[in-house]
């Protein structure tokens, strides 16, 4: 990964920029899916600028390389305030509160206010189908995956036991542990968009889900297939990442996810 800071180089501007591949605009498949992600680029960077107050909220912390602050400063350092807190990442001694303030949530009730903000600092932008919390242990930078009130079994260990299956079979795993809490436990998954050296040296990775460069409206609309179809059009070595997805999708079929 290449960082350039443009401060260093005398042309330091208020820009963002997004790279294609020319020779494979040509192809139609690529063009498309380039003119979807300008399009939801643009959308999100439109949404941003009208609502500054809710983008600063999602802070530096987020996943991806695009951050949002205000020009506020922050005084309180911990998270039981109004107020929010000085850093956008949960500590290990937050989640309890975190798993408390989403079931809450996710039940329709109140949660309190501090918890709530801070599950909507450290916990929005991950997505996908589980609650998440972005969190620093250690000077590591993880992603917590905590237990859903409608887990039918311990699915926390579940995963865990998931991902050693996996390590041991070859296929490429995160650094992992479970956090054991007071009465329940997390998961949780050293983060991918960021490099071991941390972010201060060697910044962050952009990444788009699956999801959207499929443009996948449900969770079983689409399969396999149609993953290694936009593999070939976006992956600079296909031929490693088809076989990698190969792997991982004979792996599921076994393990029966």
């Amino acid at each position: 990964l290449n960082v350039i800071d443009w401060n260093d180089v005398g042309t330091a501007m208020i820009q963002d920029a997004i790279w294609a591949q020319t020779d494979k605009l040509k192809e139609k498949a690529y063009a498309d899916q380039t003119t979807k992600f300008i399009k939801a680029s643009i959308k999100g960077w439109a949404y941003a600028r009208d609502n500054p107050e809710e983008a600063a909220k999602i802070g530096t912390a987020a996943m991806g390389a695009l951050t949002y602050e205000s020009g506020e400063q922050t005084t309180t350092t911990d998270h039981q305030g109004k107020n929010p807190p000085a850093v956008d990442e949960a500590a290990l001694p937050d989640l309890p509160a975190l798993i408390a303030a989403a079931e809450r949530y996710a039940s329709g009730q109140d949660a309190e206010d501090g918890a709530l903000d801070l599950l909507f600092r450290v916990g929005s932008s991950p997505g996908g189908a589980r609650p998440k919390a972005l969190l620093l242990d250690k000077g590591i930078h993880y992603l917590a995956k905590l237990p859903n009130r409608n887990d039918p079994v311990d699915m926390v260990r579940v995963e865990a036991a998931s991902l050693e299956l996996a390590r041991r079979t070859g296929l490429a795993v995160p650094d992992f542990r479970v956090a054991e809490l007071d009465n329940s436990a997390a998961l949780l998954v050293r983060r991918f968009d960021i490099p071991e050296q941390g972010w201060a040296t060697g910044g962050r990775y952009h990444f788009m889900s699956l999801a959207t460069l499929l443009g996948a409206e449900g969770y079983y609309d689409l399969g396999y297939q149609d993953i290694g179809d936009v593999l070939r059009q976006v992956s600079d070595d296909p031929k490693t990442d088809l076989e990698t997805l190969f792997k991982m999708a004979v792996f599921n079929a076994v393990l029966g996810n």
